[in-house]
Order: structure tokens, then C-alpha cells, then sequence
């Protein structure tokens, strides 16, 4: 299971506990309990981080919880990872520095600076399921990362562009309020696209002397871990939502895609007591709910994106799942 240094699970925490919310009700459901607030260096599963989050938001009745958190954090609360972006001389090279660490204290999230110093643009993505929700983390580390660029860069660094993978119908005024730009929802990925001038810019916080010891110890942890494999079911959920709507998915199609055979996918799918055909079924269910909540997508359009060949195709599979059809539930759900 994918872990990651949990200090911004903390925030959520403490933050709906001091509305009055009990423990209780804060922590039902996401795997964690009070305990978890006590820890001074905390480290969870990143799924049970994600789960807290979004249940905050639940809780709270607000819809844009993790991005408005985000904006009031002092990142040094956050641990190690933040002070290697800090002590780097500007923007780019924090963001490289975090590129390069971020895996010794999140097995879940992928930077990519690739095409950083070529047109400005960071990628990332998250090596777990696509059916666990991610909206609020999301949001609230984009957040809580601008403002700490802006403060440290003693500038109001501004995107050129700004791209999530997930869904949102409310609040987006909000959110581009505070990025300075058009917020792209329901993209192909999670990107921030920079201007040059602003990646070149020199972080007050820079400190040389921090950096290399903490790059120092960053490359000592890197080299004593071990690629622990993930489990075959979440690269299957992810190389399945990557194709779907836009080739056809099948077992053979996936486990080539994976550089293996299909009787060796199947062979290792039965090893997580779990088949390929209910891995698609649980994903196109749970993407579903996510796109009749979330978007104002027509649902002709779903089923497209979810790899349905007509509306009806769509719409059997949905009354299969839920007893009701998708028009209804979309209805209930805005209530």
C-alpha cells in the first residue's frame, strides 16, 4: 500500500475538529482514528489521507474545503520535501529538487519536470486506484504550493495554465480567483504550465548549505529503498481509465499494453482474488458516479468516456449497478 508523510491530513483533522465535528465523526470510514493526531512525523497509506479528505469536505459542506485550506498553509509544516524546495536557489530548481524526492516521502505521487525548462509545464499523477477520489488533495496541495511560491519568490507567480484531472461543477470562480487563470477540469492530466520568467524567479528561503545536506540525505534514502512492486490491480484500474472512450479495453488489449500475455495477467489477477472483467465493471461504476456528481457532462457523453458503445448499452449496465437509471441518480445527487 502506497504511503506518504500525512502532516496535511493532519490540518484537515484538527480543522474539523475545531468546528466541533467529534473525532468520532471525522475519522469513521477513512482507516484512521485519533491517534493519528499525535503523531509528530505521521505516515499513512495515501488512500486513507484521501478518504479523510474527502470526507472534510463532507462534513464541513464545503465544496472547495482542501483548495481554501490550502491557500492559508505554511508548507514548512509539511515536512522535509517542503525544506528541499525552499532551500533551492528558484522556482524550476524546487521544483526539480521535489521531482527528484518526492518518492522518498510519497509512494503514490509522480512529478514530471520533463518539458519544465522547455515550456514550463509540470505534470503529475498518482500511482493508485482512479476510483479513489482525489479532488481535495489535489486541490488543496495545488493551493498550499502557490502560495508558498508566492511567498517565497516575493512575487504573485500566476500559471499560464492550469489542468485537473477530476471533475467540478461549483466553486470554480473561486479557485481561478486565487490561480490567476483558467482552470481546466476533466483533463487528460493533472498540469501546471508556468511562465518562463516566473520559473527563473530566486526563492528568498534559498540556503545552500540546507540544500546539500538534505539532498545529501535525500539520495541515501532513494538508494536504501527498494522498488516495491505495486499491486497489479491498481496498474490495471489506471492503464484501463487511460483507454477508455479512446480504444477498445479488453484483457488482451491491457495485458499487452502491460508488456505481458493475457493468461499471466489473468494468472496474477486471480492471485488478488479479483477478475479483469470486475475490475472494469467497479471502475466504469465508480467514474460514472463521479461524472453525473461532478460534471455537467451529457450522459450520452459518459458512456462514451466510459467505452459504452450507445446510451443504452450506458444505461442497462447503470440500472444493473444501482437499480435506477443515471438521469435519476444525477437528480438526487444535485439535491
Amino acid at each position: 500500500m502506497e504511503k506518504h508523510s500525512a502532516a496535511s491530513t493532519q490540518v484537515i483533522a484538527r480543522y474539523l475538529i475545531g468546528r466541533g465535528i467529534a473525532p468520532s465523526e471525522v475519522f469513521v470510514g477513512t482507516g484512521l482514528d485519533v491517534d493519528f493526531l499525535d503523531a509528530e512525523f505521521p505516515v499513512v497509506d495515501f488512500a486513507k489521507s484521501l478518504r479523510l479528505f474527502e470526507r472534510g469536505a463532507v462534513l464541513a459542506n464545503d465544496d472547495a474545503l482542501g483548495f481554501r485550506l490550502g491557500q492559508e498553509q505554511d508548507i514548512r509544516a509539511f515536512g522535509l520535501l517542503s525544506y528541499v524546495a525552499l532551500a533551492s536557489p528558484t522556482v524550476a530548481e524546487a521544483m526539480v529538487n521535489v521531482s527528484r524526492y518526492c518518492r522518498a516521502f510519497n509512494d503514490a505521487k509522480i512529478l514530471d519536470v520533463s518539458q519544465l525548462n522547455d515550456i514550463g509545464t509540470l505534470d503529475w499523477h498518482f500511482n493508485v486506484s482512479p476510483r479513489l477520489a482525489r479532488r481535495q488533495f489535489v486541490e488543496f496541495s495545488t493551493a498550499s504550493s502557490l502560495a508558498a511560491l508566492r511567498h517565497y519568490s516575493d512575487h504573485h507567480v500566476v500559471p499560464v495554465k492550469t489542468q485537473f484531472q477530476h471533475n467540478r461543477r461549483r466553486s470554480i470562480a473561486f479557485i481561478e480567483g486565487f490561480l490567476g487563470c483558467p482552470a481546466e477540469f476533466g483533463a487528460a492530466v493533472n498540469r501546471l504550465v508556468f511562465d518562463q520568467q516566473d520559473l527563473k524567479r530566486p526563492l528568498t528561503s534559498a540556503d545552500p548549505h540546507l540544500l546539500r545536506a538534505l539532498t545529501h540525505y535525500g539520495d541515501q534514502v532513494l538508494q536504501a529503498m527498494r522498488d516495491n512492486a505495486s499491486k497489479i490491480t491498481a496498474d490495471v484500474e489506471n492503464m484501463i481509465s487511460k483507454r477508455l472512450g479512446k480504444s477498445p479495453v479488453t484483457m488482451e488489449s491491457v495485458a499487452h499494453a502491460m508488456g505481458m500475455s493475457p493468461r499471466t495477467l489473468s494468472r496474477k489477477l486471480t492471485q488478488e482474488n479479483t477478475r479483469f472483467s470486475h475490475i472494469l465493471e467497479d471502475l466504469r461504476k465508480t467514474m460514472a458516479m463521479n461524472y453525473l456528481q461532478d460534471s455537467d457532462l451529457l450522459l450520452a457523453e459518459i458512456a462514451f468516456l466510459l467505452g459504452y458503445s450507445s446510451l443504452n448499452s450506458f444505461n442497462e449496465a447503470f440500472k444493473r449497478w444501482t437499480g435506477s437509471s443515471p438521469g435519476l441518480v444525477r437528480a438526487k445527487l444535485r439535491r
